[in-house]
């Protein structure tokens, strides 16, 4: 008779997953039998060992009677692995699971605590989740890898009593949310984690490996909020160049940092990539960078200042309202994409003429479309009239003050400043006015004694060594056409030039009527 019934429930859960398949939650197909361990210490595949809802005679493994399986193990139990097992969802809390075959949750697995052992591989598949939850430390010891999603937000992983065992596998197209927040005995402790796809830290405080974690990422890890700290050795990071990975910081919202302890790096190379983003972005271990030879940006009011010279050989991005700050000589023989600032300091000579060129070459006039040091942002205007502006500290200093502030930076009489702006902004107050059409009007004048006169703070918006007409269309384009002021920082801009009174609307009618009439007499 118990034999009739069982084929009696087997033969109706087979139709009605035939004629109505049970969707959950997203549309993922629900588990046809639901598994509770209760055999205390024994061996996975034993029926008698597991309680089943619907009552089926097997044990929980994808393909058991046609069926699939959610399996919940809740007890201290040690459970035995004698074959590969995979169910549609696992949750362990406390329980050990031994044995050197493959386990593989195809939803989601649930580890809130307790142990996985073995020489063998859990797997996570993609569009599958591991939730890490719960104050509990867990054991790994075998292999775990993520295609899937997994959300750490709580308690730490070791290697049985902090031994170098165990290994965590982020694979390519994987994300890994770390949003716990650090408390004793809750680091990553195992022996390594790789990450070959995204780490993310968008909640909680710290996220930390311990000492004893190999880690690696040739992935991307994107820190947005508190802290993600790797005590322990870092790969990528093991000499004093940052070889490989995406390395984000962006404190857009909230303060984020990223803490490789063990590192001092001087460059990045050409597989590698960093972004700061915010002014409370913060890696330190970069502070005394010297050398890019893959691609460093900075954005959002991160501003950087090296500590000495500075290469590039590859991409250095600086964003709107941001300053890269190079105390020494900058050697560029990349691209420097300035779309906020930069100030290059130096002693001895000026630089200011090879800045120049850097400049024109990558303008390319107007397409910039070159290397040296180019503006995404003024290559994608619409319509065409921001350019980069170079003009010597003294210059600006003599406008502003001794010292006057650019992007939040002092100034001094051996700096050479860079900036995103519109043509004809040659007072560097981030628009075109009547003081910069005084300033062009002026060096054109002069040149009829001096000859040619260049350079951006003379009215030589194209660098070609003079003052002539086409400067003149590039300052009436941008007059007619400026939308406001381009800030040096959000809700910043220079002060008028000391001893100079910005006229108003009206004043400034006639000043340009007039300074075009000039134009015009002189184009005849």
């Amino acid at each position: 008779m118990s034999s009739k019934r069982n084929c009696r429930a087997q033969c109706a859960l087979i139709l009605a997953a035939a004629v109505l398949p049970i969707v959950g939650a997203g549309g993922v197909r629900a588990a046809d039998v639901t598994s509770s361990w209760t055999g205390g210490t024994g061996n996975w595949s034993v029926p008698a060992n597991w309680t089943n809802t619907p009552a089926v005679a097997q044990y929980p493994n994808n393909g058991n009677g046609g069926f699939t399986y959610d399996a919940t193990i809740n007890s201290f139990d040690v459970l035995t692995l004698t074959e590969n097992i995979t169910v549609q969802t696992l949750s362990l809390t406390n329980a050990t699971i031994n044995g050197n075959f493959n386990l593989q949750a195809n939803q989601t697995m649930n580890w809130s605590g307790g142990a996985m052992n073995g020489n063998a591989t859990t797997t996570i598949p993609a569009g599958a989740t591991l939730n890490m939850s719960g104050s509990s430390r867990r054991t790994l010891t075998r292999t775990i890898d993520n295609f899937g999603t997994t959300n750490w937000t709580n308690g730490g992983v070791t290697g049985n009593s902090f031994e170098a065992l165990g290994v965590f596998n982020n694979k390519a197209g994987a994300t890994f949310f770390a949003n716990t927040s650090y408390t004793s005995m809750g680091a990553f402790g195992n022996g390594s984690f790789t990450n070959q796809g995204m780490l993310i830290k968008n909640a909680g405080t710290e996220a930390r490996w311990g000492g004893i974690t190999a880690s690696s990422n040739t992935g991307t890890m994107l820190v947005q909020r508190g802290i993600v700290r790797f005590v322990g050795a870092v790969a990528q990071a093991n000499t004093a160049t940052l070889t490989a990975g995406t390395w984000i910081v962006d404190a857009s919202a909230f303060p984020a940092t990223l803490s490789l302890d063990q590192a001092s790096l001087g460059a990045i190379g050409s597989g590698a990539r960093v972004d700061l983003i915010g002014a409370n972005s913060t890696f330190s271990q970069i502070d005394a960078l010297n050398t890019n030879e893959g691609t460093f940006r900075i954005a959002g009011g991160r501003n950087f200042q090296t500590f000495g010279p500075f290469n590039n050989s590859a991409t250095l991005a600086v964003g709107s309202g941001t300053v890269f700050d190079s105390s020494g000589t900058l050697t560029n023989t990349g691209t420097i994409d300035v779309n906020g600032g930069l100030i290059v300091r130096y002693a001895g000579s000026s630089p200011i003429g090879s800045i120049q060129a850097q400049v024109a070459n990558a303008r390319h006039g107007g397409l910039w479309d070159r290397s040296g040091i180019t503006s995404t942002n003024a290559r994608n205007a619409v319509p065409p009239i921001t350019t980069l502006g170079v003009i010597e500290g003294s210059q600006f200093d003599s406008l502003y003050g001794a010292g006057a502030p650019f992007f939040g930076r002092p100034t001094d009489n051996s700096s050479v400043l860079v900036r995103y702006t519109y043509y004809g902004d040659a007072n560097f107050n981030g628009k075109v006015d009547g003081a910069d059409y005084a300033k062009i009007d002026t060096s054109f004048n002069n040149q009829a004694s001096q000859g040619n006169i260049g350079g951006w703070f003379n009215g030589d918006f194209d660098y070609n060594g003079k003052i002539d007409g086409a400067d003149y269309a590039l300052i009436d384009s941008a007059f007619n056409a400026q939308t406001g002021t381009i800030a040096a920082r959000p809700g910043d801009a220079p002060p008028a030039p000391a001893g100079q009174v910005v006229p108003e609307p009206s004043a400034l009618g006639i000043i340009l009527l007039l300074s075009g009439a000039c134009v015009r007499r002189r184009r005849r």
